[in-house]
């Protein structure tokens, strides 16, 4: 980026002739996604490197496109953009090639005209004729493309596990940008037999702060595919007991905190499975109690502490939100 700048500052004494900032993604995914994707590289590499008064004076045009002609092989190469500066120069020029890090910039000309071609900084170089389709804009680009105004990227879930327990539950997770996710959920069941001292009761919640790890898999465009990792935090109160056997009561919050490791995988267009286990400490007080003469006798108190898995999730996750779904079979459906 930093010998592109240099380059167009170098221009300050010839005459651009024209800028052409060309945006290009992947096939695979939603095809209107990755429209906006080509469009929003085009327009970020240009706002990077276009900030100076030569480019005051010259009308940038802008263009996007996806490469649907790509091999499966070659979609990296897909994922780009580039910028084109032709500009009035000497018959004597020469040919420069400029290497920063793992990009090579190539300054050539033609006769009397010259141009300039890079790839972002996300992708490696190569993909001047990745795209198949041009797209000019004749909107401004921001209003176009909408990057300033990102949708609500959310999901609603369950945890089966504890839906095969009879335990009712719900989550929420919201995408709060960077692959960062909060997610907060909550259970409660509250079943009991008091004639015959059987109880099934608990209540409680749980908070969590994910980060996707690596990339997003190839099947979603959700922020919520793939790996994860979180701290998180929970609470709940209980009563168990079966019959005439020794039941157990937290009758106040017990408390459990630690560290979570997940993968979420797409299954539908709007349907995660979710697999998370946690890690972490466990405190609080718990009683037991025995049925003696048709009442619930108090038998000992009991600290919790213990370090070890405090939690496990099999979560079912319906995405919600804009651009927030796996990809189709077939993926420009």
């Amino acid at each position: 980026m930093d010998a592109i700048c240099e380059f167009i500052d170098s221009l300050a004494d010839y005459r651009v002739i024209s800028i052409g900032i060309h945006g290009s993604a992947s096939p695979e995914g939603n095809q209107f996604f990755n429209e906006r994707l080509a469009l929003k590289r085009a327009w970020i590499l240009g706002q990077t490197v276009l900030n100076t008064s030569l480019c005051d004076s010259v009308d940038i045009r802008y263009t996007s496109g996806i490469a649907h002609k790509l091999a499966a092989s070659r979609w990296s190469f897909g994922r780009s953009a580039r910028i084109d500066i032709r500009y009035a120069l000497g018959q004597d020029a020469s040919v420069n090639t400029i290497d920063t890090d793992d990009k090579k910039m190539l300054f050539s000309d033609n006769s009397s005209d010259s141009g300039i071609t890079s790839d972002d900084v996300e992708n490696n170089s190569g993909a001047e004729s990745s795209s198949d389709t041009e797209t000019p804009l004749s909107l401004p680009i921001e209003e176009y493309a909408g990057f300033d105004k990102r949708s609500l990227k959310m999901f609603v879930g369950t945890n089966l596990l504890y839906d095969a327990a009879l335990v009712p539950n719900i989550g929420v997770g919201i995408h709060l940008g960077k692959g960062i996710t909060l997610y907060t959920g909550w259970m409660h069941a509250w079943w009991n037999n008091k004639l015959r001292h059987r109880y099934w009761r608990v209540y409680g919640g749980d908070l969590e702060l994910r980060t996707r790890l690596g990339n997003t898999p190839r099947a979603s465009v959700s922020p919520f595919a793939g790996h994860h990792l979180g701290v998180y935090a929970s609470m709940a109160t209980y009563d168990f007991q079966f019959g005439n056997r020794t039941g157990v009561i937290g009758n106040k919050y017990n408390y459990a905190a630690g560290i979570s490791y997940g993968y979420s995988l797409p299954v539908a267009h709007r349907l995660n499975f979710d697999f998370t286990a946690g890690v972490g400490y466990a405190w609080g007080k718990y009683k037991k109690h025995h049925p003696i003469d048709e009442h619930d006798v108090w038998l000992s108190t009991h600290k919790l502490k213990r370090f070890g898995p405090t939690r496990v999730e099999i979560g079912l996750q319906w995405l919600i939100g804009k651009g927030n779904h796996n990809a189709r079979k077939g993926g420009r459906k």
